[in-house]
């Protein structure tokens, strides 16, 4: 393993223990048997040590949704998988999902702001568009927006009770995910 790589492993782990507030180079350089200045030859900042290990979290996410776009073809068929996809890194990289969720805020801070190429949201949306602007046609941004906030709550907090106050409670809970996720979707699409 490369040294960038054991700082940033080393960061994530002092990172779940002690949150943000638990992180120091000093810190993360001893995990990582190195001495302190040298993490600044890999990082410039505490900040950009924070930066890539969002980027990591969304890097996993997003492999998740890039193979669902691999294997679905249909819009409908691609935010259902996409929604248990989501569920199922909620629970399987529990950690990794409950860092970047709940340590990290969004960079984009309104609607007028470009959406960020790699995210979940605009992965969300991008398909949310092909599935409801043969119904509510193009001029409907806000509405896409909508639509997408609502499905990514849908699925957040699914993912999140799974994840957390329904850990090891035994049910189908894919079967409901997806009856619920298309529910919600072919709803949106009624005038």
């Amino acid at each position: 393993m490369n040294t960038r790589d054991r700082i940033l492993n080393e960061a994530e782990s002092l990172f779940r223990a002690g949150g943000h507030a638990g992180l120091s180079l000093r810190k993360i350089a001893a995990a990582a048997g190195i001495r302190a200045p040298s993490v600044y030859v890999h990082f410039a900042s505490k900040e950009a040590i924070v930066a890539a290990l969002r980027q990591r979290a969304m890097a996993g996410l997003m492999a998740r949704f890039e193979a669902v776009e691999k294997r679905e073809v249909d819009a409908l068929a691609q935010l259902v998988a996409a929604g248990l996809a989501y569920v199922r890194f909620s629970t399987e990289e529990r950690e990794t999902f409950t860092l970047f969720f709940s340590s990290f805020i969004s960079e984009r801070k309104n609607l007028e702001q470009a959406e960020v190429a790699a995210s979940p949201y605009t992965f969300l949306r991008k398909r949310v568009v092909d599935l409801a602007a043969p119904v509510w046609g193009q001029d409907s941004p806000h509405r896409f927006d909508e639509i997408t906030y609502g499905y990514w709550a849908l699925i957040h907090g699914a993912a999140l009770l799974q994840a957390t106050f329904l850990e090891g409670f035994t049910a189908d809970f894919e079967a409901a995910d997806q009856a619920n996720f298309k529910r919600f979707l072919r709803g949106c699409l009624q005038r």
